[in-house]
């Protein structure tokens, strides 16, 4: 591995660069998401979907809990002090892949 190193160094190391020629690559300052909707699957038979992915663990009373936390009260269902989900209740998930550029 050492060898691979230094010849990668030996070649680029070589190369002059001139800090005065202009950059031919434009700055970019993007926020890209690139997902794909997959079918859709009721809360019981996501963590199947999800497998091996704790962030899926209790999902549902997660789930509950963070929009009932950001939401504000007058989007409850009306009458409901809180929200549930029920097991049999459908989700989409999206899995997606976010980058920032700069």
């Amino acid at each position: 591995m050492r060898d691979d190193l230094t010849t990668f160094d030996n070649f680029y190391g070589a190369v002059e660069q001139d800090l005065e020629a202009p950059d031919d690559v434009e700055a970019l300052d993007a926020h890209i998401c690139i997902g794909a909707r997959q079918r859709p699957c009721t809360f019981d038979t996501l963590p199947e979907w999800c497998r091996g992915n704790s962030a899926f663990t209790n999902f549902r009373v997660r789930l509950a809990t963070f929009l009932q936390e950001t939401l504000p009260s007058t989007a409850l269902p009306k009458g409901a002090r809180q929200l549930r989900f029920k097991g049999d209740d459908k989700v989409s998930p999206i899995p997606y892949l976010s980058c920032i550029l700069s």
